[in-house]
């Protein structure tokens, strides 16, 4: 018993290897094949204690060429949407017409005197003299997978082929009844299991119910039929079904004689079709029912057992207690698990469907052509409804774990009472532990069988979560639509390794392996490292490589990467074809969502946005056809002023020799920004225009990274006090002000300013005369590192001024603001607004307020009345009008992403889910590792829910949602779990993850608030660390394998290496290895039309000066 009361306690992580995988999925996100050996326990905790730099988007990937051929011939080539109907009507015939019910809710365990299993369930393709639906000759996809190797083959027929398959199919469901039939006579006979006790007085011998109902079929009465009948008659059938395999397997040998020509490629085509289609789905039922009668088998012997000890009438009346409550815990669990597993699998369970359909009924928006508004609203909807189911059946759930805890625990203690007469001796409790993973395993096979039906069946109406934004008609295909609702982050798995061959395998294995082989031969040379260890390091990491990750990948999922990449370049395709009709874009809210709308309106917009805006102005024409290279001139020109300023500020001292050799602009190497813009779609469904402008190695790019790393720290430092660095850091500070004693009172109210022109307030001249008098009030001198403030201000506007892009063959530049994908530009807009802040500030400290700004929004409470600060927010209006004020100001506000009330001066708080312009259950827009980072999204939100969430009711809720977050977007309940189990271990607060005890959630509160600040300790060092330019970078490639054993090795001979090295020692650096997965869908079919442009024009004589 003392190990059954330990597996309860640990119960999340052993039933975590339980979870069944499910491989017929579409586009479910790849983090089940290999997750256990990717991701090891320090992987887990890699975030909680080691958090890192997040770079900023600076690009959009582009893919320079990718071969889009299928591979097949097109004239072989079956249409996509007729093969996906097809696949479609042989699933819905496969899982059709059962002859048997197991009952899905049977009721408490009793002791069973008798065996009782059903027949296996059977299908059209189950009797043995009918040709199986997927096998007929009107099943055009059949000939379809054989049509490639019966081209030019004239010896061997389809008919032929199709019988191979027909005897291939009744051979293997013959051993299937066979393994059936065998079980019914070793659990007759005794032979089934060994006995693991030694009890061998128990009687072990007991025929199932289906083999007395067979005797009765053969003439037996119920009196007359005994074992020897049971036994003979099993014995006759099993002999039966030999003769029938013979006469099969000399059918299918004659067959294949008669085909002279066929190879194995045939067979291996074959006996796939087979598996897929026929067997793999008549193998599971035979094993269910297999695996239920075993449980049964195994009931009968225990409870036999048990009764075999002479045990006490209270130890009898205990033991049936116990199984009651494990069967009832395991009931809750299993209901629990299907629920949210119908989330991922896009299901909707049997028992719910009514109440969906009211659902669907009940949406007032009227489906549209041209719009998916209606199916976003009922994917909302529809998984609200699962969210208020999941949170009962976990109450239900925790409810009987509880039970059965306590329960156990009473066993015990009347155990090593000596004032009780209740023992439960050792032998009795080892029989009830066999007894809890009886009912564990019967449980198991239940719910395996049931999600498999739901799999297998066509129940989803729409499906649960966010989808891509429709506002235009189109005609891609359900398979297509299912792909681009991953969003823009997806990643078709093995993309390099289910394009090669196996004699390009070593090739493949050096492309994953060369971007980090490229970054540590440039930071080795930057740093004059020695040649020969230098090489040594490579060839060492290289072996560690090709040892750890495996090649080639298996065949399953080889084949699920050459179906997705087909369905990509469908896709791909169809744009194409239509492209003066159609636009996929992702959307602007950095939210992994696709938009997908009509071209002509959608540049329209963005046309009508750069000819009205005041923050671009026109330069010049590019025109190449027209005006040849003409327009190069005047962009080398702009790059030779941008050098000659350079020159003056280093004749004068102000940057050193190396400094401007850095800063000098090359055009040789320059790539010329570019203009594009993302959709913002807001909750009435309507379209605006963002601009992005893609500066990556752009004539400002270098000038803007060194000004960046020259201001940020100081500013920093300077704002540290009143910037919320996210949430937590929010959640964390106004939580540690509200306990302030008298800090909020019933008339506090909550103010909120959003400055929706964060980035472009102000012309380039004022922009830069604030930062110098930022500068003046903060530095105790007139320079920063050897740098003084004039100069700094004339590095500034020499950046500002020259942020030159393309946009339809016409450049401008930026007369406002500077591109956001330079750092820089951040900080200079902090800078402005901090200057213009201080007013209001000085009347916020005045009154002892609490005040903080995250980017463009500020929050603050505030004493007085609501006409005070009116006035001043109105005094600060006019006093600087570049400013754009949103002003909120209320008892109640929204800020960030939380919820704020002010209840009789108590603070309540919880997530907040309504930004107006935003799907929910969405993902964040990421790139490189999208399952690392979403995986560390998860573990953030996780916390900003407790941070934010004043209610333990309230925060779980906001846990429920964030699992079906993950759940509906493709990341598998085994993944879910893993990490929401681990966030509550890490904390050492396993009881949290169910319960709703307010006292002991507000203890885990200030648990978490205190992690939170150390946790920004942590990330400032690391920042100063990467400041200093001593936090190194590096990345591969990465498709599929164990990365966490190729990670360690690389640390482990980097320490080798470099232990007492002057720089690269772990004292005075700090190295992060990450890895980067191949194109994502947004890189692969969303693509900007816009793009970089390089200079190849002749340098002009007046650029013939020398580049330091």
């Amino acid at each position: 018993m003392a190990t059954t009361t330990t597996s309860k306690q640990t119960h999340g992580k052993s039933n975590l290897n339980k979870i069944q995988r499910f491989k017929d999925l579409h586009f479910d996100i790849l983090d089940d094949h290999h997750e256990p050996t990717e991701h090891d326990a320090d992987d887990l905790n890699r975030y909680f204690v080691s958090p890192t730099v997040h770079p900023t988007i600076t690009k959009e990937e582009v893919v320079v060429a990718m071969d889009v051929d299928s591979g097949d011939d097109d004239d072989e080539d079956m249409d996509e949407g007729q093969d996906e109907r097809l696949s479609q009507q042989l699933n819905e015939l496969s899982v059709n017409k059962t002859k048997r019910q197991i009952s899905d809710s049977p009721t408490a365990d009793k002791t069973r005197k008798k065996m009782k299993v059903s027949e296996p369930e059977q299908t059209e393709a189950t009797c043995h003299d009918q040709i199986p639906t997927y096998l007929m000759a009107t099943n055009a996809l059949f000939e379809h997978r054989l049509k490639k190797l019966l081209k030019g083959q004239t010896s061997i027929s389809i008919d032929d082929l199709r019988q191979m398959a027909i005897l291939k199919h009744q051979l293997a469901e013959l051993d299937q009844e066979k393994r059936l039939f065998l079980i019914y006579l070793q659990a007759g006979t005794g032979t089934l299991k060994d006995d693991p006790n030694g009890s061998k007085h128990v009687d072990r011998c007991i025929w199932p119910d289906e083999v007395k109902i067979m005797a009765q079929q053969y003439g037996h009465s119920h009196d007359d039929a005994d074992g020897i009948v049971y036994e003979s008659m099993l014995r006759s059938q099993l002999q039966q079904i030999d003769v029938r395999l013979d006469q099969y397997k000399q059918q299918l040998n004659s067959l294949k004689k008669q085909c002279v020509h066929l190879t194995s490629a045939f067979e291996e085509v074959l006996d796939y079709i087979v598996e897929h289609d026929g067997m793999k789905h008549i193998r599971a039922k035979y094993d269910e029912e297999i695996g239920l009668l075993t449980c049964e088998y195994d009931t009968i012997i225990l409870e036999r057992a048990f009764l075999q000890e002479k045990p006490t009438e209270y130890q009898i009346e205990t033991a049936h207690r116990l199984y009651n409550l494990r069967y009832e815990y395991e009931k809750a669990r299993r209901l629990l698990m299907e629920l949210k597993q119908s989330v991922f699998l896009h299901r909707i369970p049997s028992e719910l469907h009514p109440n969906m359909l009211d659902i669907v009924k009940s949406i007032e928006i009227t489906p549209s052509a041209s719009s998916n508004r209606h199916e976003q609203l009922i994917r909302q909807k529809m998984t609200d409804y699962m969210a208020v189911h999941i949170t009962s059946a976990e109450q239900a759930y925790d409810k009987c774990q509880k039970q059965l805890n306590e329960n156990i625990e009473l066993v015990w203690k009347n155990h090593h009472d000596s004032n009780t007469s209740q023992p439960m001796p050792k032998n009795l409790t080892n029989l009830i532990e066999q007894r809890f993973i009886n009912i564990t395993d019967k449980w198991r096979i239940i719910y395996n069988r049931r999600m498999q039906r739901q799999l297998n069946t066509t129940s989803m109406l729409i499906g649960f979560g966010p989808c891509m934004s429709v506002h235009t008609p189109h005609s891609l295909t359900k398979k297509q639509l299912e792909l681009l609702n991953r969003g823009p982050t997806y990643v078709i798995p093995c993309q390099l390794f289910s394009s090669s061959s196996p004699s390009s395998m070593n090739e493949t294995t050096k492309e994953l392996y060369g971007p980090l082989k490229l970054q540590l031969t440039r930071l080795f040379a930057k740093h004059q490292v020695n040649i020969a260890l230098s090489m040594n390091i490579h060839t060492k990491l290289l072996d560690q490589f090709n040892e750890q990750f495996p090649k080639p990948i298996p065949v399953d999922l080889c084949q699920r990467a050459l179906d997705e990449k087909k369905v990509m370049q469908s896709i791909r395709q169809s744009l194409q074809q239509q492209q003066s009709h159609l636009i996929l874009r992702r959307t602007a809210d950095n939210i992994n969502t696709f938009y997908l709308g009509d071209r002509k309106e959608f540049e329209e917009k963005a046309n009508t946005f750069v000819t009205k805006t005041n923050i671009f102005e026109f330069q010049l024409i590019i025109n190449e056809k027209r005006y040849g290279t003409e327009w190069q001139m005047d962009v080398y020109k702009m790059i030779e002023s941008m050098n000659y300023i350079l020159r003056r500020v280093h004749e004068k001292k102000g940057i050193d020799d190396e400094l401007m050799k850095r800063l000098t602009v090359d055009p040789s190497t320059i790539k010329l920004p570019y203009l594009y813009f993302l959709p913002m779609i807001t909750l009435d469904n309507e379209v605006s225009m963002k601009p992005v402008i893609s500066a990556y190695e752009g004539p400002t790019w270098l000038l803007g990274q060194f000004l960046d790393r020259l201001i940020r720290p100081i500013t920093h430092l300077t704002m540290k006090s009143t910037t919320f660095y996210d949430d937590t850091d929010f959640g964390r500070k106004f939580y540690q002000f509200s306990q302030t004693i008298r800090a909020i009172s019933s008339k506090t109210l909550f103010a909120t300013i959003h400055v929706p022109n964060y980035y472009t307030m102000a012309p380039h001249a004022v922009m830069a005369d604030v930062l110098e008098q930022f500068l003046r009030d903060t530095l105790p001198g007139n320079t920063l590192e050897k740098v003084s403030i004039v100069h700094i201000k004339n590095l500034v506007q020499l950046f500002l001024y020259n942020n030159a892009f393309v946009y339809d063959e016409k450049m401008y530049t930026c007369v406002k603001g500077s591109p956001t994908t330079i750092p820089l530009t951040e900080t200079l807009a902090k800078i402005y607004l901090f200057q213009w802040q201080k007013k209001i500030l000085k009347e916020i400290n005045a009154r002892r307020q609490f005040f903080g700004r995250h980017k463009n929004d500020i929050f603050f409470t505030w004493n007085g009345s609501h006409e005070e600060l009116q006035t001043l927010l109105q005094q600060l209006q006019e006093n600087d009008t570049n400013v754009h004020q949103q002003i909120a100001i209320n008892s109640t506000i929204q800020f960030m992403n939380a919820y704020l009330e002010n209840r009789s001066g108590h603070v309540y708080s919880c997530v907040n889910h309504q930004p107006a312009y935003l799907q929910q259950y969405t993902l964040p827009y990421v790139v490189h590792h999208p399952i690392e980072e979403h995986s560390d999204w998860l573990r953030f939100t996780l916390l900003r829910a407790v941070c934010f969430c004043t209610s333990v009711v309230d925060f779980v809720q906001e846990r429920i949602y964030l699992e079906l977050t993950c759940l509906a977007n493709g990341y598998s309940l085994y993944f879910v779990e893993r990490r929401v189990d681990h966030f509550f271990q890490y904390f050492n607060a396993n009881a949290m993850r169910y319960c709703q005890d307010q006292k002991l959630y507000d203890r885990f509160r200030t648990q978490v608030f205190t992690f939170v600040e150390q946790q920004r300790v942590m990330s400032e060092k690391i920042q100063r660390v990467n400041d200093e330019r001593k936090l190194f970078h590096f990345h591969y490639l990465y498709e599929y394998g164990p990365r966490s054993k190729f990670d360690e090795s690389f640390r482990h001979l980097w320490m080798q290496y470099f232990k007492q090295h002057r720089l690269f020692s772990p004292e005075r650096s700090k190295i992060i290895l990450t890895t980067k997965h191949q194109h994502s869908l947004n890189t692969l079919l969303a693509q900007p039309t816009s793009c970089y442009r390089t200079l190849t024009a002749k340098k002009p004589s007046f650029f013939s000066i020398s580049i330091c």
